[in-house]
């Protein structure tokens, strides 16, 4: 299963959408949370080298040390104490159905440690999309059998994980 995670994540382009647009679901287990979301290309800013509004495989590919930094950076659990960091990032280009050469999302996928959980974790994203339809986030987060969803907006780019 995991060598087929890295094939899906490490292929240069996706062929079919791996996740619905700006959706993404994290998965709390007892040592840590496995996220995977879509965001949006316009949430990474000075990667369109030329200036056209899209961002092309080109540009993707030239700028995926940019991409993980904003990613890094943007995407993040805290407690009141501690902040987590998104650790073994690997992310894919998510190309438009009508040109093959324009990414419209990045599928990102990663792991939060956590050495404890509690209400006092909160999930923050701050990479919100600057096209229309593109400023919010529908995560899904389940942790054994209970299952919840929360919506992320600029206004409200954060939400404690209760339950936990």
């Amino acid at each position: 299963m995991p060598l087929i995670l890295c094939v899906i994540f490490l292929a240069p382009v996706a062929n079919g959408h791996l996740i619905n647009a700006q959706h993404g679901s994290l998965n709390v287990v007892e040592d840590g949370a496995y996220l995977v979301i879509s965001i949006p290309t316009s949430a990474f800013r000075d990667i369109d080298a030329n200036s056209d509004e899209k961002i092309s495989l080109a540009e993707f590919n030239q700028s995926r040390g940019a991409i993980l930094s904003s990613v890094i950076k943007g995407v993040n659990l805290s407690s009141k104490n501690k902040s987590f960091l998104l650790e073994g990032v690997l992310f894919s280009p998510e190309v438009s159905h009508a040109d093959q050469n324009s990414v419209t999302h990045v599928v990102v996928m990663g792991r939060f440690f956590l050495p404890e959980t509690g209400p006092a974790i909160r999930l923050q994203i701050n990479l919100f999309g600057q096209g229309a339809g593109e400023n919010f986030f529908k995560i899904t987060i389940t942790r054994d059998s209970i299952e919840s969803s929360i919506e992320l907006t600029p206004e409200d780019p954060s939400v404690a994980l209760v339950g936990l």
